[in-house]
C-alpha cells in the first residue's frame, strides 16, 4: 500500500466537556496506534478526532479514497453497527467490513508480515 488513512472514533457518554472528551479520544486513538508506524511504515496515518455522527465523518474524510474499511461490531448484539450500515449505504467507493477475531484477540503483528 502506498497511501493509507486510518480514522477511528470513541463514543462518549455526553457527561464530560467537549474538550475533555476530545482529549480522552485522542489519548485512546494514540494508544491504539502505538507501534504501527514502525510495523507498517508504508502506510501514512492521520489521526483525526472530531465530534459528530461517525458515519458522516467517515464519509466526509474518505473523499478521494479508493476503499473504506470499517469495523463490524454493533451495540446491542447487532452484527453491524449503525455507523457501519450507514457507511455501506452511502459510500461511493467499496467498503470492507472487518470482523473482530474470535475471542476478541488482536492480530499478531509478527504473523502479519
Amino acid at each position: 500500500m502506498r497511501r493509507g488513512r486510518l480514522l477511528a472514533w470513541t463514543r462518549t457518554d455526553g457527561r464530560e466537556s467537549g474538550h475533555t472528551a476530545a482529549q480522552r479520544a485522542q489519548a485512546a486513538l494514540s494508544a491504539s496506534l502505538a507501534g504501527y508506524a514502525g510495523t507498517y511504515p508504508q502506510v501514512r496515518v492521520h489521526q483525526i478526532v472530531a465530534a459528530g455522527d461517525p458515519a458522516e465523518r467517515i464519509l466526509d474524510e474518505s473523499a478521494g479514497a479508493w476503499l473504506i474499511v470499517v469495523g463490524s461490531r454493533g451495540r446491542g448484539g447487532f452484527a453491524l453497527g449503525s455507523a457501519c450500515r450507514a457507511v455501506l449505504d452511502e459510500a461511493t467507493v467499496p467498503v470492507l467490513v472487518a470482523r473482530p477475531r474470535p475471542g476478541g484477540r488482536r492480530h499478531s503483528r509478527s504473523s502479519e508480515r
